[in-house]
């Protein structure tokens, strides 16, 4: 085979790119634009989760400071345009802490329904749901509240659905079964001394453990 002159390698080329350079620039182009617009992207997600952190930090601190009207105020806009964020999970727990405080029940259970059903892990679901649980407890919804406290998968908060079983147990009049949720309670390891004090003196009251 003759090998080809420079000028003839020079034709073949300039055919195709006749032929085939608008499909690269157009590749070139769409792969520039993916480049960039992913950086615009990941900007704005770090600037929207910035944000959301600040309002969620001023909502803590107005609520440390008692400023409950404000908080709920701020709390109520923030979730209604956050809807879809993690903070807004954590927003509804804050609010749902001052309702109960407040002795509004009811609306504290609205909040803690929501952030049950918009969690968006395993961890906020059991925070919602034992704390809804207890709210369902001090509206005499006893059923309700041991249907809550009764999940299959508890992973590390065991000790907690069992402290809250052995309440429900004990408002039921059922004290061989509060004892025993109180035991279970005192046996796992992940139990605070702090809890483990309380439930203890729960124990006491009834008569002690189990048999």
């Amino acid at each position: 085979m003759v090998a080809k002159t420079e000028q003839e390698q020079l034709e073949d080329i300039k055919h195709w790119w006749e032929k085939n350079g608008k499909f690269v620039l157009v590749v070139i182009v769409l792969a520039f634009s993916g480049a960039i617009g992913g950086k615009v992207w990941r900007d704005y997600q770090a600037a929207t989760e910035e944000r959301l952190s600040v309002e969620y930090e001023t909502l803590l601190q107005q609520v440390q400071n008692g400023e409950a009207d404000q908080a709920l105020q701020l709390g109520s806009r923030f979730i209604e345009q956050n809807s879809d964020s993690g903070y807004a999970v954590l927003v509804a727990l804050a609010l749902a802490k001052l309702e109960v405080e407040r002795e509004q029940l009811d609306n504290a259970r609205l909040r803690l329904q929501w952030a049950l059903d918009q969690a968006p892990d395993d961890t906020l679901a059991h925070v919602a749901r034992l704390r809804l649980a207890r709210v369902l407890m001090a509206q005499d919804q006893l059923d309700q509240a041991l249907g809550l406290a009764s999940v299959a998968e508890t992973g590390e908060f065991a000790h907690n659905y069992a402290a809250i079983k052995g309440d429900i147990y004990q408002r039921k009049g059922d004290t061989a079964l509060a004892r025993t949720a109180y035991q279970a309670a005192l046996e796992d390891g992940d139990t605070s001394p702090q809890l483990r004090n309380l439930l203890q003196m729960k124990l006491d009251a009834l008569g002690g453990a189990n048999d």
